[in-house]
């Protein structure tokens, strides 16, 4: 009985570990995905800024970014213009 208490504390230790940097690694990817929303919400505000400065048409740079914006769940209310 000892035998088998102690396979499955080992068991248990093995799948604690797993569990731990299983969710460590969700960690770091749900960091990337922000870290590239914040990096593509910059590039689309960078590029509609000197669109207007320049004068130009933004409505052939809106599909593009409508779909990034699709793509990566941002919302234009967290764009500055």
């Amino acid at each position: 009985m000892s035998h088998r208490n102690n396979a499955y504390e080992q068991e248990l230790s093995n799948l604690k570990s797993k569990v731990a940097m299983l969710d460590n690694e969700l960690a770091q990817h749900d960091l990337v995905q922000q870290e590239t929303m914040i990096l593509i919400t910059s590039i689309i505000q960078v590029i509609k800024s000197r669109m207007k400065k320049k004068g130009e048409d933004i409505e052939a740079f809106s599909c593009m970014m409508d779909e990034l914006m699709s793509k990566y769940h941002i919302n234009s209310r967290d764009l500055k213009f």
